[in-house]
């Protein structure tokens, strides 16, 4: 036995020094550029092989440790004793600062700015979780202390995600993506709208459901706030209300130091885990209204959140509504320990089934029941019995080769779900297996079912066009899954459940779990990139001057950049709410030539005296060449053609993604006219 352990502690070793290479070289080739090229007259260069033989001589050392004392972790014994001699405040703030470290280097400072390769960042994150576990607590001789480094790992990887929001914080006043500036434009119409200036009395329609408005439209209360402000608040819906799901659902089930230690650890997983979506705050306040109905002990209070909740997704995007029912349906059965419908045990059900149809009512009713009492009863009640998902799939291609690898998500859909899930599905698995997470065959149901059910919706969705570059559209997938590993976590702390003691398959199983959504998130993130405030004012100047310039009573629309209005950087422009980018981009998705005939016989009559959008070009790609091929074409036929049959560029500033048009004479219109 003793002997296979060693050829274990081997194997491991040599592991220990593949990844260990792959991180050195995706270090040298990203700083210190191609490595055959460099001489030893360069000084970082001879710095860089003596800490690469002293590494190496250290990994000689643990194998020389292994094969002749058979320990392999005497080393670390000595390491806890000198440790031991720093006070414990001062360790754990060495060790919280360790774990800041990868956030800053790659997304605060210029460091990140360079190409480095995937196993670069990966293994800062680890070797930053490794270190920092070994300050917090010195290392020993057990499984736990694995356990613990992973769970510094997983603390550095949310500090990483954490990060790639916040660095977005910038009073930059241009778009920072493509739909960032529009999106705060779309917010900003629901509290704010007294900051625009419009020729009608009627309500301005923006490309999104109040819903999702309402959160983000919050910051506008507050009178005269920058965007600054606004990207901040952006930023913290992205990261508190995913920390608050795994904090929400664990605290209470120890007590004291412990459980808020175990409750903060776990709200900074699901955050980690969610992130790997990214999930849209709505849906992720919904769920936390459901944690709450079930957590609750009152019926009605539980039914009451549940149709909150239900409805708020729903009132959110539809494909959501029946989300939290089915979450408050199979939470309250997990609270059943033993569900059985004989002797009368059937009413143990009755809670499970009141919450689901709660859920079920809230998303499939309550709001229409809401608009016909606004309506003062007067309009016919529209109630649908099922909401007509196959109709709204229908209005746009599905583009079934986003599954696989591609440009717009190398991974693609299906491996990139996999590389996000499969840590946290294994442990699952192997908890019920086990027996450590006891169950029974009606909550095994309840779960498979429920998580199948969203996985299958969506990988459909994923594949609309517009989607599949990232994993957000398997929202309701993701949150199946933190609220079932929150629910199993909970089982386990109320039957005593300690990591000690576990066999090696089941501790690595927990190590892969908490260390898997840091793995997938460190693909992402750089430092912000932006231009001189110089060439930033003169833009601004400039696009002003074009304003001012144009002739009073005629129009000037903003395809994009919005927000320059939204936030008084571009003054004097009455609001022309028509032709906004991301609904320009829906409907040319949708081939919808009855919309654009409308935009072409605007464009073809120079309603506009001056434009503002993203720079266009006549550029067809094949979906194998760019990402978002098919939607560069959509664009590309329905938009950038007509655009420029008829308007010319008469400012490009590159540096800002802004180009200006105007409409062209009758000496400058092109021979002919690529219309669709």
């Amino acid at each position: 036995m003793k002997k296979n352990n060693r050829l274990f502690s081997i194997f491991l070793w040599f592991l220990v020094a593949f990844a260990g290479y792959l991180f050195i070289n995706a270090f040298a080739a990203g700083f210190l550029g191609m490595i055959e090229m460099l001489t030893l007259g360069s000084r970082r260069y001879i710095v860089f092989l003596t800490l690469c033989l002293l590494a190496g001589l250290a990994w000689l050392y643990g194998l020389i440790a292994i094969l002749i004392r058979k320990d392999p972790l005497r080393i670390s014994k000595r390491l806890a004793k000198f440790l031991e001699i720093l006070p414990g405040w001062l360790r754990w703030i060495l060790a919280i600062a360790v774990s800041l470290f990868p956030t800053y280097i790659l997304l605060f400072n210029s460091f990140g700015l360079m190409e480095f390769a995937y196993a670069f960042r990966i293994g800062l994150i680890i070797i930053s979780g490794l270190v920092a576990a070994a300050l917090a607590f010195p290392p020993h001789r057990t499984g736990s202390w694995l356990f613990i480094a992973a769970a510094w790992i997983c603390t550095s990887g949310a500090f990483f995600a954490t990060g790639g929001w916040l660095n977005r914080v910038t009073n930059y006043p241009f778009g920072l993506y493509w739909s960032e500036g529009n999106r705060l434009w779309d917010y900003s119409m629901l509290f704010g709208s007294n900051r625009y200036s419009t020729s009608s009395n009627e309500p301005v329609f923006t490309f999104i459901t109040k819903g999702r408005q309402f959160i983000w439209a919050i910051p506008f209360l507050i009178p005269n706030i920058g965007i600054l402000g606004v990207r901040l608040w952006d930023a913290l819906m992205w990261i508190v209300p995913t920390f608050l799901v795994g904090f929400l659902a664990i605290t209470g089930v120890r007590k004291g130091k412990e459980g808020w230690l175990i409750g903060l650890l776990f709200g900074l997983w699901t955050f980690s885990f969610l992130s790997q979506g990214p999930i849209y705050a709505p849906l992720v306040v919904s769920t936390i209204l459901v944690i709450l109905a079930v957590r609750s002990r009152s019926l009605a209070l539980s039914i009451l959140l549940v149709l909150a909740a239900s409805w708020y997704a729903d009132f959110s995007r539809y494909t959501w509504r029946y989300a939290p029912g089915l979450w408050a349906g199979m939470l309250a059965l997990f609270e059943i320990a033993q569900p059985a419908f004989s002797n009368g045990r059937w009413k143990q059900f009755i809670r499970p089934v009141v919450l689901g149809l709660s859920g079920f009512i809230g998303g499939q009713f309550l709001q229409s029941l809401i608009t016909w009492v606004q309506n003062g009863f007067s309009s016919e009640l529209q109630v649908n019995a099922l909401a007509n998902v196959s109709g709204a799939l229908s209005r746009q291609p599905l583009l079934w080769d986003r599954l696989w690898p591609n440009p717009t998500f190398p991974p693609g859909i299906l491996l990139g779900a996999l590389w996000a899930g499969l840590g946290l599905s294994l442990l699952l698995i192997l908890l019920r297996v086990s027996r450590n997470w006891k169950l029974h065959w009606l909550h095994s149901l309840a779960a498979t079912g429920v998580s199948v059910l969203f996985l299958v919706i969506g990988i459909i969705i994923s594949t609309k066009i517009g989607g599949g570059s990232n994993l957000h559209n398997l929202d309701m997938f993701w949150i199946s899954l933190a609220l079932l590993a929150a629910w199993a976590l909970r089982a386990l702390l109320k039957a005593g459940f300690t990591i000690e003691g576990k066999p090696w398959w089941l501790i690595g199983a927990f190590c892969l779990a908490l260390i898997s959504p840091a793995s997938y998130l460190a693909q992402y993130g750089k430092p912000l990139e932006l231009p001189d405030k110089t060439l930033v004012e003169e833009s601004l100047t400039l696009i002003q001057n074009r304003v001012d310039a144009v002739q009073e009573g005629r129009e000037i629309l903003f395809i994009d950049q919005r927000q320059l209005l939204t936030f008084g950087d571009i003054q004097n422009v009455e609001l022309v709410a028509d032709y906004e980018k991301k609904y320009l981009m829906d409907q040319a998705m949708s081939d919808n030539a009855a919309y654009f005939e409308k935009f072409i016989d605007d464009l073809a009559h120079h309603r506009f005296a001056l434009i503002v959008t993203e720079p266009v070009r006549i550029n067809y790609v094949t979906e194998s060449e760019r990402n978002f091929g098919e939607e560069n074409n959509a664009w590309v036929k329905w938009v950038s053609s007509p655009l420029l049959c008829y308007y010319r560029e008469a400012e490009y500033l590159p540096w800002v993604g802004v180009q200006l048009l105007v409409p062209r004479t009758f000496q400058e219109m092109p021979e002919s006219c690529d219309l669709p």
